[in-house]
């Protein structure tokens, strides 16, 4: 009979009180048969008591008794806040319509009539009981909507107020949203035409090498094409300054020594800060290894640069210094926002202005500054700081004024041996190969140079110019195409749309992905996905061939 379940906690407590005991034995056998918890009753009073120290779930309830009629408990019970609401079904062999209304006057919600049929007992008691268990439910919801409510009022209100607080910085928060906007225009400009500068970039690296592999090194034009290609590193270093300021850069973490990284720097430093400031460098000997985009320690190094050439318009000295640190809960170097261990710092001092105490909590912060209009954006110092968290590093600030200002900057270091950095590389010779490349690329300059790359060192190499066209040419070329390097953005067939349906003929088809887009462009076409292979224009020859070698030879 019991197919349907109640979903209660425990079994239903069901109250029976009839003077009758024959009904009692049948009305129990019932429902302890459905498995409810039974208590029995032949005089109204002692129901009543029993029920005020421990209510029941549902109340069947004979009309005529002596002491008290059903009528008289009923009304008792509504009385009763802790009784009023439970459920009482009537049981009697008074048939009159007039009893019934009295009953449900009362306060009854059922009214059966004996002599009763078993069947229908049970299915009444089960509709009240399991309407009584939905009151619950919603009568909880109701009290969690309304302490919901509640809370969401307080939290209105407090916002409420803080509302009022800022509505005195209306007028600086539109002027910064102003150059927010000029900045945003500037990040969505550098993004838009990364493409076709890093195609021209890469153009011109590819062809100052070929051209210098024909050169004796005494040549003197040999040197005027070391300035052409350092210059078109330079110029894609400057791009990628840009793809980080907005946020746009693809970036590559690798490890690095940071006394590299300045040294290399220092030249371009000198020329930036202008004559009249000194450059001194103290770098470690046995600096350890940290994890990070080039580019974006560079950027650090670069905007701490221009900030300490304003703050010394009359000259002065940058010291940059680098040294092992470990960072404890105790000692010199102790900062509650570090994890702990060992870190590389990098401190970068200046003489100078320095820094007023009262605003050094917020030169962190977008669109902070202290120059005059027009001559800063207040993005540097936060371009800082976020590269320095997106590095799980830490970044401190020590300055008085009129002595200058220390910026130190730590990060985790890991454990790599030096001997593996600077291990000397292997020449382009050893990533010469036999395979069959298929180059996809709609830049004819483009797909020229790296077509010209990889047939030096050996390779059979096919171009098609969109991705339609290299579909057709791969299920057409007899023999096997080993690798496919393919532009990832290209009118029609995308990259990645090329490499899906190869795949679906071939599961072993090897791609590696190359693109001057950024990454907000590409991000969409899924080759920024873990274990896609992916290399970032502009790229030098020597990384083309490299990752060529690495993608062909992985699991091979």
């Amino acid at each position: 009979m019991n197919d349907t379940p109640l979903m209660f906690s425990t079994p239903p407590n069901v109250v029976i009180v009839d003077d009758t005991p024959a009904n009692l034995r049948l009305l129990n056998e019932l429902l302890l048969r459905e498995g409810y918890q039974v208590r029995l009753f032949l005089r109204g009073m002692l129901a009543l008591e029993a029920m005020l120290s421990e209510p029941p779930d549902l109340l069947l309830l004979d009309i005529t008794m002596p002491e008290m009629s059903g009528y008289a408990l009923c009304q008792e019970m509504k009385k009763n806040e802790t009784l009023r609401d439970i459920p009482i079904l009537f049981i009697s062999a008074l048939d009159e319509t007039a009893d019934k209304i009295k009953a449900f006057n009362a306060g009854g919600i059922d009214y059966i009539t004996k002599p009763f049929q078993a069947e229908e007992v049970y299915a009444r008691v089960k509709t009240h009981l399991e309407l009584r268990r939905l009151q619950k439910e919603l009568q909880n919801q109701n009290q969690r909507l309304e302490s919901m409510v509640q809370d969401r009022t307080a939290e209105l209100v407090h916002a409420n107020e803080q509302l009022k607080k800022e509505i005195a910085e209306r007028i600086k928060l539109e002027s910064q949203l102003i150059q927010s906007q000029k900045m945003g225009a500037i990040g969505r400009l550098a993004g838009g035409v990364a493409h076709d500068f890093n195609n021209l970039l890469m153009v011109i690296e590819g062809c100052s090498t070929f051209a210098m592999q024909r050169l004796d090194a005494e040549d003197p034009l040999y040197q005027e094409l070391t300035n052409i290609k350092d210059a078109g590193r330079r110029a894609a270093a400057l791009t990628r300054q840009l793809l980080t300021f907005s946020r746009r850069q693809i970036t590559q973490p690798q490890c690095l020594f940071i006394n590299d990284l300045v040294q290399g720097m220092c030249k371009m430093l000198c020329r930036l800060i202008g004559e009249d400031v000194e450059l001194l460098t103290v770098l470690a000997p046995s600096l350890r290894l940290i994890k990070a985009d080039p580019g974006q320690i560079e950027q650090i190094i670069m905007n701490l640069a221009v900030n300490s050439r304003d703050a010394m318009p009359k000259g002065g000295k940058i010291t940059i210094e680098t040294a092992n640190v470990y960072l404890d809960e105790s000692g010199s170097f102790k900062y509650a926002e570090a994890r702990p261990g060992t870190h590389v710092m990098i401190a970068f001092s200046y003489t100078g202005c320095g820094i007023d105490p009262a605003i050094q909590t917020k030169i962190f912060e977008p669109f902070f500054t202290t120059k005059a209009l027009g001559k800063g954006t207040g993005l540097g110092l936060s371009t800082v700081y976020g590269i320095v968290s997106q590095n799980e590093g830490l970044i401190t600030v020590a300055s008085e004024l009129e002595r200058g200002t220390t910026f130190r900057i730590f990060f985790p270091a890991i454990d790599t041996s030096s001997a593996s950095l600077h291990a000397e590389q292997p020449s382009d010779e050893a990533y010469r190969g036999t395979e069959t490349i298929l180059v996809v690329e709609d830049d004819r300059i483009t797909r020229g140079i790296m077509t010209r790359i990889l047939k030096e060192k050996n390779y059979t190499v096919l171009e098609a110019s969109t991705g339609t066209e290299a579909l057709h040419l791969y299920t057409m070329y007899e023999h096997p195409i080993h690798l496919i390097l393919t532009d990832v953005i290209m009118p029609g067939l995308s990259g990645r749309e090329l490499f899906e349906q190869i795949r679906s003929f071939n599961s072993r088809a090897r791609v590696l992905f190359i693109s001057g887009y950024t990454d907000e462009m590409i991000a969409t076409h899924g080759v920024l996905d873990q274990g896609i292979a992916l290399l970032q224009k502009p790229v030098s020859p020597s990384d083309i061939l490299r990752k060529v070698r690495a993608v062909l030879d992985q699991d091979a």
